[in-house]
């Protein structure tokens, strides 16, 4: 080689026709490059410095000299090649050799290549972004799934400084700079140009004298994620909301949502319970199942000051006791497996204001008792895992069909809280010992159904009769149930005695004399039809009060003006 550059090169050119790459250096000007390199870097570059920006794989050219003959390998356009330097006088050669070319005859650089091969295809294709940078914050590597997180493209940012994508809006908070300058890994929630969310963890790669020389970013998108999280938040508030207005409607009423009586025992139920009802005093209600506690436990709450405010039931009996302290008085946040992440109000929490009516209190367990002792006490509990007292203003309207005391004496209820909850005790009397209530619960359950299911049926003299006289072992809860079946099941529109389900009938058989009474026809009705008409006389009345007038009355419930009037004229008469 001669000094003169032109014929230097010209000694070049030969190299255009070789696989192998050939580079030339005066310093920091290139002065040659031949095809091989000039296809892997797309373009003639002047300047190593402008070749070392744009492909910062080869930034160890800069500070490399000559006499450091050791090969480097770099992966240039996911190819694998052995770099070397030399000295030729005036000028620096570099020479890239394709890693390929050596694989045949060496298997330890067989199994570099493979190791390299396999490292770059995990590396292209892990569904999170990675995203490499040196120590200075240059841009190193950039795969596939960090192309896809921030909406960018790696050819555009590889050799350019991590500002940059912050500065161009593709990723805030930046974090590659915070890892450099702390020296630590660091995790930040980012939000992408197109308004993505991405969780980034940056891991600093520390050089021999602990100088940070690679900073590592991983990547995942989140944003479905997230989406998914609060579409869960605002369903867990829709279902507290549904939670609370269901605990609203626990109490199955009465349809019609009054209370029907005609009787003197269930008229001092009422008296009583209307004396109580403005009162914050704790209630007891006692009687057997289906005698209408609940009902009884309604009605004090309307009209009570409270009456505006929640009306919360709970069956004590219907749910397990490992349950059941948590729906008195709600969880705190992971209190127990499958706990609410964000915990749960209790219905002493929801009653606030307002009434709670236990309903079954006899069944709740013994370490329940305690509990609810010292919240009726001091209006004060805490959460099933939690610490915090909390206060709120409640009334209880407790309620069982079991004996209380003798529970107590047989250690199965704490004589304490049995005195707690029965300052005033109310007991409803079964169906059975007030006759006179079966009449006029037949037909307000009657006239429901028949409105519900749209027919126009009626109980006969002779079922009416039995009725009056069946023992109803479950109370008002059988009575409707079986009107309710009758009216559904029976295809007359009278509803007769022998329509009467066989264990009804046969439970109110009459006496031998009875039989033969009624045999010869001569069993009298006339009390229990005098009794029919003067409720039927007192319904048209109330509805003539309430519509103004007897043709309003005839027009909007169907019946003629004639029969109204005569009904009013025999409820008047002596």
């Amino acid at each position: 080689m001669t000094r003169d550059n032109d014929t230097d090169l010209q000694d070049f050119s030969i190299l255009d026709s070789i696989p192998h790459g050939y580079m030339a250096l005066e310093k920091d000007r290139i002065v040659y490059m031949n095809r091989t390199l000039r296809s892997i870097f797309g373009d003639r570059y002047e300047l190593l410095s402008e070749l070392v920006e744009r492909f910062p794989e080869v930034a160890f050219f800069e500070a490399q000299t000559s006499d450091e003959q050791a090969a480097r390998w770099v992966d240039l356009d996911g190819s694998l090649f052995r770099i070397r330097r030399f000295n030729a006088g005036n000028k620096d050669i570099i020479f890239f050799l394709p890693g390929r070319f050596l694989a045949e005859s060496d298997s330890d650089l067989a199994n570099l290549q493979q190791a390299y091969d396999d490292f770059v295809e995990i590396f292209q294709n892990s569904f999170d972004g990675i995203y490499v940078a040196d120590g200075q914050g240059k841009t190193l590597w950039i795969n596939e799934g960090f192309e896809r997180c921030y909406g960018l493209s790696a050819r555009n940012f590889i050799g350019r400084n991590a500002t940059e994508l912050e500065r161009q809006g593709y990723i805030k908070p930046l974090i590659t700079w915070k890892v450099i300058t702390t020296k630590k890994r660091t995790t930040e929630l980012q939000q992408t140009k197109s308004g993505r969310h991405v969780l980034a963890t940056g891991i600093p790669l520390f050089d021999n004298e602990g100088e940070v020389r690679k900073v590592i970013i991983n990547s995942r998108d989140t944003t479905e994620l997230l989406e998914l999280k609060a579409r869960l938040d605002d369903a867990e508030q829709e279902l507290e909301k549904y939670e609370s207005e269901l605990a609203r409607l626990r109490v199955e009423s009465i349809p019609g949502g009054d209370i029907v009586w005609e009787g003197q025992p269930m008229q001092k139920v009422i008296d009583l319970a209307h004396r109580v009802a403005e009162f914050d005093t704790t209630l007891l209600v006692t009687g057997e199942s289906g005698v209408g506690k609940e009902v009884i436990a309604k009605f004090i709450h309307a009209r009570s000051p409270r009456n505006n405010q929640p009306f919360m039931q709970i069956n004590c009996g219907a749910i397990p006791g490992d349950l059941l302290e948590s729906e008195l008085f709600g969880h705190e946040e992971g209190a127990f497996t499958g706990a609410s992440r964000k915990g749960k109000k209790g219905l002493f929490e929801l009653a606030d204001h307002g009434t709670l009516f236990l309903d079954e209190v006899g069944e709740l367990p013994l370490e329940l008792q305690v509990k609810l002792l010292r919240a009726l006490q001091d209006q004060k509990f805490t959460r099933v895992g939690g610490t915090e007292e909390i206060e709120t203003d409640f009334r209880i309207i407790a309620a069982t069909n079991r004996e209380l005391r003798e529970l107590v004496e047989k250690g199965q209820f704490r004589e304490d809280l049995f005195y707690r909850l029965s300052v005033v005790p109310i007991e409803v009397p079964p169906l059975r010992e007030r006759p006179e209530d079966v009449i006029g619960l037949s037909f307000h359950f009657l006239n429901f159904y028949n409105e519900k299911y749209g027919f126009d049926k009626k109980l006969s003299a002779d079922a009416m009769d039995i009725f009056v006289h069946y023992n109803w072992r479950g109370n008002v809860r059988e009575l409707k149930n079986l009107i309710e079946r009758l009216i559904v099941t029976c295809p007359d529109d009278v509803i007769t005695a022998t329509r009467l389900p066989d264990d009804v009938t046969a439970s109110v058989s009459p006496s031998h004399t009875q039989q033969s009474e009624i045999r010869e026809g001569e069993l009298k009705l006339d009390k229990l039809k005098s009794m029919v008409g003067e409720y039927e006389a007192r319904l048209i009345k109330e509805a003539v009060d309430h519509f103004g007038s007897i043709r309003k009355t005839a027009s909007a419930t169907g019946i003629s003006e004639s029969t109204i009037k005569r009904k009013l004229k025999s409820a008047n008469a002596p």
